[in-house]
């Protein structure tokens, strides 16, 4: 089976904003929760005193979801290109 490298990227791309912005929306609401949640995911039990210093503005929020947008689709596209390639190159020696 074939990937079509675009589309999939583009639907891995869709779903990651999707999470993105969920995940934005939920720090806005729920700050102090989201930030213990995502302590206890990095293993840092104290995330609170090294977040203390980071600025989140609309500015940052912004750039890091045109970040993960261009991330995802570069990579996802990538792994799909090379998947199918590394597919052609088994069919060669059949």
């Amino acid at each position: 089976m074939r990937f079509d490298a675009v589309k999939l990227a583009i639907a891995a791309t869709v779903t990651v904003f999707v999470c993105y912005g969920l995940c934005t929306l939920a720090m806005f609401m729920y700050p102090e929760y989201t930030l213990k949640m995502t302590g206890s995911l990095l293993f840092i039990p104290k995330i609170e005193e090294l977040i203390s210093h980071w600025d989140i503005t609309w500015f940052n929020v912004m750039s890091g979801s045109i970040q993960m947008i261009v991330w995802t689709f570069l990579f996802t596209f990538v792994f799909a290109w090379m998947y199918n390639w590394m597919l052609g190159t088994e069919k060669g020696k059949k």
